[in-house]
């Protein structure tokens, strides 16, 4: 079912990023050497249709130090072999132990899916200017990284979701 919903995706023109875990609930992103047999046999049937994989969505929340996010995305590029992208999503400059703020990044990354500092909640608040100064300081610190911003507003359908939206789409 897997193999011909992919193949299905690919087919509509959508790039497959699956993310392997969310957030800190069980299985947990951090345990990615117990689950590498069976990651490699989803590999195995999707590989030809998979652009990338993301560790889990919002990996800040627990983890101890770049050392171990850089740990689990090798564990996903020696299992999951071939793919263009390995990466996860971090909220910036936000985290327990950890904090994403550029000299931070895992080095092994390819991509990093952008939760920006404050709370998508008042991303209206925040408003258009509040997005673009912190977008400029991340791609300041990370220039060369894919990055896709996507966690900033849950009103996207406000006018200044729209606008910060829009913003992002012409960078």
């Amino acid at each position: 079912y897997l193999e011909s919903k992919c193949r299905e995706l690919v087919k509509d023109g959508i790039a497959i990023f699956p993310c392997l875990y969310t957030d800190d609930k069980a299985p947990r992103w951090w345990e990615i050497g117990s689950h590498v047999a069976i990651w490699s046999r989803i590999h195995a049937r999707i590989k030809n249709y998979v652009s990338g994989y993301i560790l889990s969505i919002e990996t800040n929340e627990q983890a101890k130090n770049k050392a171990q996010i850089e740990s689990c995305i090798n564990a996903m590029r020696m299992e999951m072999p071939g793919a263009e992208y390995y990466g996860t999503h971090l909220q910036w400059s936000v985290g327990g132990l950890y904090f994403w703020s550029g000299i931070s990044t895992p080095k092994n990354a390819d991509i990093i899916l952008v939760e920006y500092s404050w709370s998508p909640h008042i991303g209206d608040a925040v408003g258009v200017d509040g997005l673009k100064k912190e977008y400029d300081v991340i791609k300041a610190r990370e220039p060369n990284l894919k990055l896709v911003h996507h966690e900033f507003n849950i009103n996207a359908m406000s006018a200044t979701g729209k606008a910060q939206t829009e913003f992002l789409r012409t960078q």
